[in-house]
């Protein structure tokens, strides 16, 4: 079944845009949106917003209470389990062509052709929520994305739009003291960079990590890790967008302005 940009067989996802395509299994979301072609490119080793519970394998299956398709959202809802006492749920939201357009929440989405303000490609919003019937709990969320990136900028100062280049060769953390959890990526083929960035309400802690094995950049953000009790809801949201590589870091600093701005939306 599926409306849109998604469709979902099982628990096995499709993701269909203009520029992007992918699969995606969700009783394994922390292996994320897979088998991505983007343009005329295919990347084998690449995936974009996978999720996964504290420290488990990333291939580590997960019990899926519900999950479906509605408008540009798949949304996936996982059981409680005796070492993780918190049931999550997942949307990964595609914005733009067939999907929701970018400053809208649930009770105004738009559909049809997506005319932004920066040079966007394609964008997705990951949503993550958590909920516990323990009096406390701490769950431990986290996402990651691996892209084929020859340069990466951290946005340091929003007020001032400054980008410092991050080290191609090292692991790197950047901690949400006075600074944006805001990445940008510019890809192999030197036409498009990619954007990554948690919402900064949300925005803990982030990891940056070259694998040597592999021709890619691989990008970890704790997105929930607290104490929390029954009763409670914690989200946090991130979204990833490709832009045009002209002019890639005012189209970013657009990009976080909007996202910065923008409200939870209200069918999260």
């Amino acid at each position: 079944m599926g409306t849109g940009c998604w469709s979902l067989s099982s628990h096995q996802a499709t993701l269909r845009t203009p520029q992007l395509t992918g699969s995606l299994d969700l009783s394994r979301p922390g292996l994320g949106l897979r088998q991505l072609k983007f343009g005329s490119a295919s990347w084998s080793d690449s995936h974009l917003l996978a999720v996964q519970w504290g420290d488990d394998a990333a291939n580590t299956a997960r019990t899926l209470s519900d999950c479906y398709v509605r408008g540009g959202d798949l949304i996936a809802t996982y059981a409680e389990e005796p070492q993780r006492p918190y049931a999550p749920q997942v949307y990964w939201r595609a914005i733009g062509i067939g999907g929701i357009e970018a400053g809208t929440n649930a009770g105004e989405k738009k559909r049809g052709a997506y005319a932004p303000r920066s040079p966007v490609v394609a964008q997705l919003e990951l949503l993550v929520s958590v909920q516990t019937p323990l009096l406390d709990a701490q769950p431990e969320m986290t996402a990651n994305s691996r892209i084929p990136a020859v340069e990466v900028f951290h946005l340091r100062d929003s007020e001032s739009g400054s980008f410092s280049p991050l080290e191609m060769g090292a692991a790197q953390t950047i901690d949400a003291d006075s600074t944006t959890g805001c990445l940008l990526l510019r890809l192999a083929d030197g036409r498009q960079s990619y954007v990554e960035m948690v919402h900064p309400l949300d925005f803990v802690q982030g990891r940056l990590s070259v694998d040597a094995t592999a021709d890619g950049v691989l990008l970890s953000h704790t997105l929930i890790d607290c104490r929390m009790e029954k009763g409670v809801i914690i989200r946090t949201r991130l979204r990833g967008c490709f832009v045009d590589r002209a002019d890639d870091m005012a189209a970013t600093m657009r990009l976080f302005e909007e996202f910065a701005g923008s409200a939870l939306p209200l069918s999260a």
